[in-house]
């Protein structure tokens, strides 16, 4: 049985930090269950392990969560308050969505942007150490994911007549 939508903005606002606690919880028994500080690092883990767009987008840029927990061994935030500050980032970010986007107001979108944004945490080392442009990945988790983004248009490209004579002739340019 579906659920039914939220009644009004306060209801979406408690969904949304509903599901970033939830994101912070994961990422703090992962890393007390790896004998670790949990950091930043490990939230990114656990966006990677979630099913949906967020996902799925860092999927498509070679991040699988597998990857990303060997980096969570030497990754270290610079600052020991860094998972508040970003999940409180987060919140931010969501509350100033003015209307529903593309994306459903889950949280782990504006998670990953706030992690992108702040460059003091291990989350957004690792994502720039892997090559990653870390404001454009943020940008494309607002979005949707990597299937929101509008494919390139060829308009400058011409076609060009250099396949096999057969093709000319039909196309009446002979040889």
């Amino acid at each position: 049985m579906p659920q039914n939508p939220p009644k009004d903005r306060s209801e979406t606002k408690a969904a949304r930090e509903g599901e970033l606690s939830r994101l912070r919880r994961l990422a703090d028994e992962l890393g007390k269950s790896r004998g670790e500080r949990p950091t930043t690092a490990h939230l990114l883990v656990v966006l990677a392990r979630e099913v949906g767009p967020v996902a799925a987008l860092l999927g498509t840029k070679g991040l699988s969560s597998e990857m990303l927990l060997c980096a969570v061994r030497v990754a270290v935030d610079d600052r020991a308050d860094a998972m508040t500050r970003v999940t409180a980032k987060a919140k931010d970010l969501a509350s100033r969505s003015r209307k529903p986007g593309p994306i459903e107001e889950t949280g782990a979108a504006h998670l990953l942007c706030a992690l992108c944004d702040d460059q003091g945490t291990a989350a957004h080392r690792i994502l720039r150490q892997c090559g990653l442009d870390v404001g454009r990945l943020g940008l494309l988790a607002l979005q949707g994911g990597p299937h929101n983004v509008a494919a390139p248009k060829f308009s400058a490209m011409r076609p060009t007549m250099q396949g096999a004579p057969a093709q000319r002739e039909r196309l009446g340019g002979g040889t």
